[in-house]
C-alpha cells in the first residue's frame, strides 16, 4: 500500500485530502499540532497521528519508524492573510520554515517522494479582472502571499539542485465543511445576527474564485499521478469569477432572507480585488469540479446548521 504523509492534517484542507487519499487506496500518517484521538483521525482516514512540530528531526525519525512515504501533502502552515498581517514572522516561521524541513528531510530520507505543496492565489498579488494563468509574474501583496511565493521557490529550487519531485497548487478560494472563517462563513454569521441589513468591506464587485474543499482535495490525486519530471505548477480553482455582492446574495437566499447587502466602500489592505484562475493546465489533467457554487454553498450552510458540526481548524 502507498504511504502519503499529510502535514496539518488536523486542519480544515488536510483533514479533507487525508480522508481523500484514504478512500484511493493510500495509507495515510498525520503529523502536526494537537491531541487527536485515534478515532477520530481514523474518521478522517488517518491511521497514525503524530503531535508534534513539523521539523527535520521529526520528519527524519518517522520516516525510520513509518517508512519512506511515497507523497507528502505539506498542509501544515498559515492560511490568513490577517493572521500574517498581525504575526508577520510567526506566519513566516510556519509556512516558510515548515516547507524547508520537509524538503530536507525527503532530501535525507525519502529522495523519490512526491512533495505536493498547496500554496495560493495570493502569490499573484493584484490581477485584472482577466483569468490568472500560472506563467503570470508574482508580485504578492501580504506578508501571506510573500511566504507562500517563499515556499514555492525553495519547493523549486530544491528540485532542481537535488531533483526533488514537487508540485504546486496554487489554491484560490476554498470552503466548505470544516471552515469557521473566511467570507462565506463570515457572511452566514453576519446575515444569521441581523437578516434585514449586512454591512460589507469593499465595493461589492470584488471577485473571487471558489473551489470546494472536496473538489480541492481530488486534485491531490491527480497531482500524484503525474510523470512528469519537472516541477508541475498548476492553479486550484474553478475558473468561474463571481462577485462578493452575488455570493452574499446567493448565501442569503440558501438561509431564506431578504437581506439588503450594503457595501463601506472600503477595500482592505492586502485584498486584491479581482481574482479568476485560468484552469487550462488543470483541465489537461482531467480535472472539472464536482460542486458548483450553489450547490457547495447548500452543502457547507447544511453543515454550519448541524449542531455537532466540530469545525475543528488547527494549524
Amino acid at each position: 500500500m502507498r504511504l502519503a504523509w499529510v502535514t496539518g492534517a488536523r486542519g480544515f484542507l488536510g483533514r479533507h485530502v487525508a480522508r481523500h487519499l484514504r478512500a484511493a487506496g493510500w495509507r495515510v500518517i498525520g503529523i502536526g499540532h494537537g491531541e487527536w484521538k485515534r478515532e477520530d483521525a481514523e474518521t478522517w482516514g488517518v491511521s497514525m497521528w503524530r503531535d508534534a512540530e513539523v521539523d527535520f528531526l521529526t520528519l527524519r525519525d518517522l520516516a525510520a519508524l513509518s517508512g519512506r512515504p511515497d507523497l507528502v501533502f505539506h498542509a501544515a502552515g498559515s492560511a490568513s492573510v490577517a493572521f500574517s498581517l498581525e504575526q508577520p514572522l510567526l506566519d513566516f516561521q510556519r509556512s516558510v520554515a515548515t516547507t524547508a524541513a520537509v524538503l530536507e528531510a525527503m532530501r535525507v530520507a525519502a529522495p523519490g517522494a512526491l512533495i505536493v505543496y498547496p500554496s495560493s492565489a495570493a502569490v499573484y498579488g493584484a490581477a485584472t479582472k482577466d483569468p490568472i494563468a500560472e506563467p503570470t509574474p508574482i508580485a504578492p501583496l501580504s506578508p501571506y502571499g510573500v511566504h507562500k511565493a517563499m515556499a514555492e521557490q525553495l519547493c523549486l529550487t530544491r528540485s532542481k539542485q537535488f531533483g526533488l519531485r514537487c508540485a504546486i497548487i496554487r489554491y484560490f478560494s476554498l470552503y466548505g465543511p470544516g471552515l469557521r472563517r473566511q467570507i462565506v462563513w463570515d457572511l452566514a454569521q453576519k446575515i444569521t445576527a441581523n437578516p434585514t441589513e449586512v454591512q460589507l468591506h469593499g465595493k461589492g464587485d470584488e471577485t473571487r474564485d471558489f473551489l470546494h474543499v472536496e473538489d480541492a482535495a481530488r486534485m491531490v490525486s491527480l497531482v500524484a499521478g503525474t510523470t512528469a519530471e519537472e516541477p508541475v505548477v498548476i492553479n486550484g480553482g474553478s475558473g468561474h469569477a463571481v462577485s462578493i455582492r452575488e455570493l452574499a446574495n446567493m448565501v442569503a437566499d440558501e438561509l431564506g432572507e431578504h437581506t439588503a447587502i450594503r457595501f463601506n466602500g472600503k477595500r482592505r489592505h492586502g485584498d486584491p480585488p479581482y481574482y479568476q484562475a485560468d484552469v487550462a493546465r488543470l483541465a489537461q489533467l482531467g480535472f472539472a469540479p464536482h460542486w458548483t457554487l450553489r450547490e457547495g454553498v447548500r452543502d457547507y450552510l447544511a453543515w454550519l446548521r448541524k449542531p455537532d458540526s466540530d469545525g475543528n481548524e488547527c494549524p
